[in-house]
Formats: C-alpha cells, sequence, structure tokens
C-alpha cells in the first residue's frame, strides 16, 4: 500500500439531468470546497485559511477542470473526488469529509455516490475503503517508531 495510492470516489448525475453551471458551483462552494490548484475545487484542513488539502475535486470528464470565468455554460455528468494517502496529515478524516461532502452533493444535485470502479458506493465498499486507510495509517506509523529507534 503505497502513500500515492488514490482514494477515489464518484457522483454521477442522473442521465437526464446533468450537473450545470451556476447551480453546481453553488452546491461545491457551500459544501465548503474552494477552487484552486489544476482549476478544480480543494477541501481544505481549515475553512478560513489554505491550510493543507483534505481531498480534491474534478470533473470525472475530460478535460477534468472547471472553468470558472465559463461556468454558466459548463455541464458534466459526473465528478470524482479524490486524494492520495500521504498528502492529508489524518487520511481517516479526509476520507469522512469526502464521503460526507459527496452524500451533500448528491442530496443538493441528485445523482449517486459511486466507488472507486464506478459501481453504486455500498456499506461494504466503505468499510474496505477504511481498512485500506487503517492499515496505510498503521505502515506509517511503524515507520516513524522505526525512525525514532534511527535517530538514538
Amino acid at each position: 500500500l503505497s502513500g500515492d495510492e488514490l482514494i477515489v470516489l464518484y457522483l454521477k448525475a442522473s442521465v437526464d439531468k446533468p450537473y450545470a453551471g451556476y447551480e453546481l458551483l453553488q452546491a461545491v462552494l457551500s459544501s465548503g470546497l474552494r477552487y484552486g490548484e489544476n482549476q478544480v475545487f480543494h477541501r481544505y484542513e481549515s475553512t478560513t485559511e489554505r491550510t493543507k488539502v483534505l481531498f480534491s475535486l474534478a470533473s470525472a470528464v475530460e478535460p477534468s477542470t472547471f472553468d470558472l470565468p465559463r461556468m454558466g455554460g459548463y455541464s458534466t455528468k459526473a465528478l470524482c473526488f479524490y486524494f492520495k494517502l500521504k498528502d492529508p496529515q489524518d487520511p481517516m478524516a479526509a476520507f469522512e469529509a469526502m464521503l460526507h461532502t459527496a452524500g451533500q452533493l448528491s442530496e443538493d444535485l441528485g445523482g449517486k455516490v459511486l466507488d472507486e470502479k464506478r459501481e453504486l458506493l455500498t456499506k461494504e465498499t466503505v468499510r474496505d475503503l477504511c481498512l485500506r486507510i487503517r492499515r496505510y495509517e498503521k505502515t506509517i506509523s511503524n515507520l516513524d517508531l522505526f525512525a525514532d529507534t534511527l535517530v538514538d
């Protein structure tokens, strides 16, 4: 399990109602995400200042970026939430925030939350993702313990 490993969720719009324009922008901003690096949205550890990114949100359709000045005419069939395990200080907190935000946007905009295989997210999948994150965290804390013994 590497720190470069991505944790990914998708939010897929109803076939007849893609996520569009200012409604999408409003929902994304009101869920605490901010537009930033790489022309995608990010959730930061702190809501008041630019701290470390917990997770990011891109369009699941190429080019996957959001063109803010043209948001009025923008639409996408799906959104992609993601983060690398090594990036947030607390990967489990990042995952919980991402899961909550995906659920919130699903309520606000409609659509279904999908796992990394683009299948309907289930309790089992969430449990498996949590286990993956815990295994990674355990690996890191073991490395930290090992590093402490090398310093002495």
